[in-house]
Order: C-alpha cells, then sequence, then structure tokens
C-alpha cells in the first residue's frame, strides 16, 4: 500500500470551477478527484457510494439545494463523520449561512489556486516524508512498506551521506537512522545535519547499542530521540507521530510520578516529561511518594534513592509488596549518583527498570521514559495475545490428546456471552462493505476489553461473543467486571463504529467441555460446549431491552459478597430444576488488573 489517497468530489454543476480545483489538484498520488452533476441518477445515493473525504459544494446547483445537500452529508450516519465540506458562491453573504449548516470551509468565487491550496493545507494536512536511514536491506524490506501503510512518504538511504544528499534535496520531515552503518554513521549524520541545516528536522535514533553511556552520545550528537533494536514497527510509528507532533502539549494518557528531596531535580524532571504530554506528579520523599502511589493510579515512577524520611529503595519495596497487582507491577526509573555494584545489586533485586545516573539531561530521561513504557505496552499486548491463543494454559496438550477424540478436557469455567440487540435492524441500513467493517471494530473492542481481564476469546458467531475465564477462585469475578466494564464503554463504541445499540450479556459459571471439535472435511477449532455454556447463551437472551449483565445463581453465589443484585427472571432449564437470573446492579467490589 503507498500514500492515502485523499478521495474529493466535485459538486458545482460548473465544468469551468471543476477544472480549476483539478489543476489546484495536480498531485495525482494524493488526490482521487471525481465529478458529480446535481441531475444524475440517483444524486445522493452516488455520493454516498463514492464515500467522499472531502467535497467541494457549491451553494447554486442545477437540480439541488446545495445548502440541502451539505445537511444531508453531515446528518448521514457514515459520511458525517468522515466528509469534509467546502461551500463555494459568489455571494459572501451566504458564508454565514453555509457554516450554520456546518460546512467545514468556504471558498468564494472567483478563486485562484492559491486559495484551494490553503485550503488543502487546512483540511487535508500534507504527508509526512520520513528519511529511512539502514544499511540493511532486510529492514528496508520490512520497514518501508509498514511506513507506507500508515501514511508516511518514505524516502531510502543506505548510509548517512546518501542521507545528507538527500536531505539538501527532498523536503525531509524526520530522519530515522540507524547508528552503526559504513561511510558515515548515524551519529556522524546527525552532527552534520544540526551543524550545517537551518531547519530543525527531528531525528530519531535506531541502535542496538541500548547502555546509558550510547545513548547519551546520541543525544549529545543532536538526537531527538532513540529506539533500541529489533524495531517493532507501531512503536516505531508512534514516536515518529509523537516527534512530528506540532502541539508539544497534547496530553498523553500516562501518569507519571516523580519522587526526589531536590526540588530542583523535580522541576528539571516535571518540565523535560510535560513537554511531552505526560502528566506528572510530584512527592518529596519516599513516605508522600508511597501514600501517592497507594491512592493513584500511576504508569511509571521515577525516584531518588537517598531521601529522608523514607529512602526509594523501601519506598519501592513497599510498593512490590502492594496486594493490587497493578500498583505492585509498576515500572521503576530510578535517578541517583548511587551506582555501585553492591547497590545495583540491590534496587536490581526489587525490579528496577532503569537507572540513570545524576547528573542527567532532560532528553536522556524522556527516552528511559519511553523505552520503558514501550517495554511495558509489548508485555501487555503478548500477555494478551496469550489468552487468544489458547484455552490450555494450564494443561499441556499432550496430555489431554487420544488417538480417537483429539485433544478434550473436562474444566470449571465461567462463560460469558453477549450479542447485539436489533443486530437484524443494524444489518438491513448497512451494504455488505459497511456490515463487516462495523462488526470488525465492534468486535475488536468488545474483544479488547475481555482479554484485557484475562478472558480467553472462544468464538465469534453471527453478532454474539462467547469468551470463558478460567480459575474457579476469580473467573465469576473478573467476567462480570469485564461485563461491567463493557456496558460503561458503550459511548465510546458507538463512536468508533457509527452504531448506537445496546446489548445483551449473560453469565454462568460450571464445567463445561473443551475440545477440538469438527469434522475431517474441515479443519477443526478447539472450543467450549455444554450445558453451562448454553445457560450463559440464555441468560443474555432474558434481557430484552438490553444493557443488563445477567448472571446465573451459580455466579451470584461464587460473588455473594462482591456485588449487588436483583432478581431478574426465572429460566426454565432442560434439567429438572429452574434456574435463578439476577441482574448486576453494581460491582461493590471492583477487581484489580
Amino acid at each position: 500500500m503507498g500514500l492515502k489517497v485523499t478521495k474529493v468530489l466535485l459538486i458545482t454543476d460548473t465544468p469551468m470551477i471543476n477544472k480549476m480545483i483539478m489543476g489546484a489538484l495536480a498531485d495525482g498520488e494524493r488526490f482521487a478527484v471525481e465529478e458529480l452533476t446535481s441531475d444524475s441518477e440517483g444524486f445522493f445515493e452516488q455520493i454516498i457510494e463514492t464515500a467522499p473525504d472531502l467535497v467541494f459544494l457549491r451553494t447554486e446547483l442545477k437540480s439541488a439545494n446545495g445548502i440541502q445537500v451539505c445537511e444531508a452529508i453531515k446528518r448521514h450516519k457514515m459520511l458525517g463523520k468522515r466528509t469534509k465540506v467546502v461551500f463555494l458562491s459568489g455571494n459572501p453573504q451566504i458564508r454565514e449561512q453555509a457554516i450554520q449548516h456546518r460546512a467545514d470551509q468556504f471558498l468564494t468565487l472567483p478563486f485562484q489556486k492559491e486559495d484551494v491550496h490553503k485550503l488543502m493545507d487546512l483540511l487535508v494536512p500534507p504527508i509526512p516524508t520520513v528519511l529511512y536511514v539502514e544499511d540493511s536491506d532486510l529492514f528496508h524490506r520490512v520497514v518501508v512498506p509498514a511506513l507506507r501503510e500508515e501514511g508516511f512518504h518514505v524516502v531510502e538511504a543506505w548510509d548517512g551521506r546518501e542521507a545528507l544528499t538527500l536531505v539538501d534535496t527532498a523536503d525531509v520531515d524526520i530522519i530515522v537512522t540507524d547508528v552503526e552503518m559504513p561511510v558515515m554513521d548515524g551519529l556522524t549524520l546527525c552532527h552534520n545535519v544540526r551543524s550545517t541545516m537551518v531547519k530543525d528536522i527531528p531525528i530519531l535514533l535506531l541502535t542496538s547499542q541500548t547502555s546509558e553511556e550510547a545513548v547519551a552520545k546520541g543525544f549529545d550528537a543532536g538526537a531527538d530521540d532513540y529506539l533500541a533494536k529489533p524495531v517493532v514497527v507501531p512503536e516505531l510509528v508512534s514516536r515518529i507521530r509523537r516527534l512530528l507532533s506540532s502541539n508539544a502539549e497534547a496530553e498523553r494518557p500516562e501518569r507519571i510520578l516523580v519522587v526526589d528531596d531536590s526540588e530542583l531535580i523535580r522541576t528539571t524532571l516535571r518540565n523535560a516529561l510535560t513537554a511531552q504530554g505526560f502528566r506528572v506528579d510530584e512527592a518529596k520523599d519516599g513516605l508522600q511518594g508511597l501514600g501517592m502511589s497507594m491512592k493513584t493510579h500511576y504508569n511509571l515512577v521515577i525516584s531518588d534513592y537517598e531521601m529522608p524520611n523514607l529512602d526509594g529503595l523501601e519506598m519501592c519495596v513497599r510498593i512490590r509488596a502492594s496486594e493490587n497487582k497493578q500498583r505492585a507491577n509498576v515500572p521503576i526509573i530510578f535517578v541517583t549518583t548511587r551506582d555501585s555494584k553492591a547497590d545495583m545489586v540491590k534496587m536490581r533485586s526489587i525490579g528496577i527498570h532503569a537507572f540513570i545516573s545524576k547528573p542527567f539531561v532532560g532528553d536522556r530521561v524522556v527516552a528511559e521514559v519511553e523505552r520503558v513504557l514501550a517495554d511495558r505496552r509489548l508485555d501487555q499486548q503478548r500477555a494478551s495475545f496469550r489468552n487468544y491463543l489458547s484455552h490450555l494454559s494450564q494443561h499441556k496438550i499432550v496430555d489431554l490428546y487420544d488417538d480417537q477424540g483429539g485433544v478434550s478436557d473436562d474444566q470449571f469455567r465461567t462463560m460469558l456471552f453477549m450479542n447485539i440487540v436489533g443486530f437484524g435492524k443494524i444489518c438491513r441500513s448497512l451494504d455488505a462493505k459497511q456490515l463487516v467493517t462495523f462488526l470488525n471494530r465492534y468486535f475488536d473492542m468488545a474483544c479488547e476489553i475481555m482479554v484485557r481481564y484475562h478472558a480467553t476469546v472462544d468464538k465469534l458467531i453471527n453478532d454474539g461473543l462467547y469468551v470463558s475465564f478460567d480459575r474457579q477462585d476469580d473467573g465469576a469475578h473478573r467476567a462480570v467486571a469485564a461485563a461491567c466494564r463493557l456496558v460503561e464503554s458503550l459511548p465510546k463504541i458507538h463512536g468508533e463504529t457509527g452504531q448506537s445499540f445496546k446489548v445483551r450479556i449473560g453469565i454462568n459459571a460450571g464445567r463445561i467441555v473443551l475440545g477440538n471439535i469438527g469434522s475431517h472435511y474441515r479443519d477443526r477449532n478447539f472450543t467450549v460446549i455444554g450445558d453451562n455454556v448454553e445457560l450463559a447463551h440464555q441468560a443474555a437472551r432474558s434481557d430484552q431491552q438490553g444493557n443488563l449483565v445477567v448472571i446465573t445463581d451459580s455466579v451470584r453465589k461464587l460473588l455473594e459478597d462482591k456485588l449487588e443484585v436483583r432478581e431478574h427472571a426465572v429460566l426454565e432449564s432442560a434439567g429438572e430444576t429452574s434456574v435463578p437470573l439476577f441482574s448486576v446492579v453494581k460491582l461493590k467490589e471492583p477487581y484489580s488488573l
């Protein structure tokens, strides 16, 4: 996939105006331009089918009212979120009326090409150019296509000298370079760019040398950030976007606690971190830092070693001893003058993720923070992915295999089933492509929440999702917590999918059968079956209105002291006994991730 192409639709009913706009949008790599007249058969249906990113719309059309067309575009459930509209008119007084009807920009007739260029800069930001410098053909084959797929224009070089030539001739927005290269290495390239270029081009170093000395050399040479090899493409893209961001104050979701008895050190760290968008809290000693860490969730702690009241080492020991798993596993970086072997052993023994020696520069700290947070994200992604892979995390497949039946087992699980209320109506309102896009995004977001609570995604059938939670001691707790979180997240899911809907959720706990089930004529799938799986499905179906979390009596008994429920219904099961159902009012004891 190459550069992202912006689809432009011209609705002016005036060939001369269309020709002027197309002349201004002569960059065929960036823009795909189509024309449509208002007297075309199925006029608005053609707009929907084109699904343009940008519409140039004249108010005075032969067979339609431009204001009404704009209103219809903005009200449409799919076009309204993605399509921007530029009004064209020779009457400047229509401008206010156009803006009131949600036009994004106004272009007064007659206009010049430069007027169109200015509008496009506002509505369609220019594609950033990345200069990728690496002597390995393999890395070029892996990284460059991935960057282009993310919408970047990529210029390639195989050593620093070639890169310098391209910096002079190409309009480069950022340099991503390896360090160890022939002819001219990455550090020398940095020195040359910083000493000869007037434009302040961000430079991101890619290196397998991650020692403090090596990283310091990179920053001394003029690098803005570094990323350790092997490169993970999503993290590389994230770093590039961050360095290219013109809004350095844009707030990031990560919250960092800085603990140091020196106000000067705290100020230096705060300034460096907030400049990158991090949210920063400060504590002046270990005792205050410990108290703050117990009350607030932090993504990272940066601490001094020697402090009054409670030193950094003891503070970290107590954090690690917390019963809250998320708090106990928070990444910690030490910024300290204590660098003896004995001190290093002590700090490593409690799981310190990085050490930065004083004195330090802000860029060095930011780079370590980015690295540690990136490592944590990768660990979380790997953990989530493992949950997708297998129901058999506690068993060896060879122990569960026999020649006749393949893999099979009997386990206690908490089963959760969910589906969409009124899914048939949604199906009828979307075409095939839109429906598939909607379902994929919905399942992505729903499964992400489930996996966060260590669920195993079993199967997706139509709009239905089956997941299971292992471990009898806390599986039911995780299932109900995940269900409540999903209901809370529905407004966000609606915004991402473009559809508003309710869900049914049913949860049951009991013994189920796991096995690789299917026919010799088609690949077998590892799945869960049994009455207790079906009971979760039936519990969900009992919710006629939607957005309730319905649990069976077996789940209620497992969580008797942890949640508040109300009686919901009685399910007549196929067996001799009926099954009481309850709806969850609230989870009195949240599950700590």
